[in-house]
């Protein structure tokens, strides 16, 4: 099948999709889109007479991802190998437990406290290739720039691991592990899996 040419679209439910994603195994470019619940400040404490935050959007905005990313790639092996092209010992590098869940899979993890399957990928914000766009809801709707100037302050901002720059990596090894039941759809070997509702 050529690159240029549509993929094949699957209507999957979440066990299934679950399944596509277990049978990951090697590094491979997918594209999805995803929606999650953004860590968000609270602004501070609740007002006593109205019982709300400073933060008038917590609970309220969604965010909406959509890209392409890599997966099925071993994060352990991806951090080692930048280390050796960064002149640094791998056998540094001290591999401690996934604080999202045990690995059922090369690339999906359970959380048993919170019953909830995710399933690693990276992204590489440096690549002109990189198409990964992200964009907010509130209150199920679109909104425009007024509005998320009023919530963005309190947006948790990702950084780059602080483990890895304390070790000297110059190219920083990011994951993004959103939980399955997340996934809207997923582009995978040329077929388009859409999640049902």
């Amino acid at each position: 099948m050529s690159q240029n040419q549509t993929p094949q679209i699957v209507s999957v439910s979440f066990d299934q999709l679950l399944n596509v994603l277990n049978e990951v195994e090697k590094g491979q470019i997918l594209s999805c889109r995803f929606i999650t619940d953004p860590n968000m400040n609270t602004g501070g404490r609740k007002d006593k007479v109205t019982g709300e935050y400073p933060n008038k959007f917590v609970g309220r905005v969604k965010k909406v991802t959509s890209g392409t990313f890599t997966c099925g790639n071993s994060y352990v092996d991806r951090i080692k190998n930048q280390m050796i092209k960064d002149g640094l010992d791998p056998n540094t590098w001290v591999v401690e437990k996934s604080k999202v869940g045990e690995h059922v899979s090369k690339c999906v993890t359970y959380n048993e406290n919170t019953l909830n399957h995710c399933f690693q990928m990276e992204i590489h914000p440096k690549n002109k290739n990189n198409h990964v766009k992200s964009t907010y809801i509130v209150d199920d709707e679109p909104i425009d720039k007024v509005i998320f100037e009023q919530f963005e302050q309190f947006l948790v901002k990702h950084s780059v691991p602080q483990k890895q720059v304390d070790c000297g990596i110059t190219k920083p090894v990011l994951l993004f592990s959103p939980s399955v039941k997340n996934f809207k759809e997923i582009t995978l070997d040329h077929i388009r899996y859409v999640l049902q509702d």
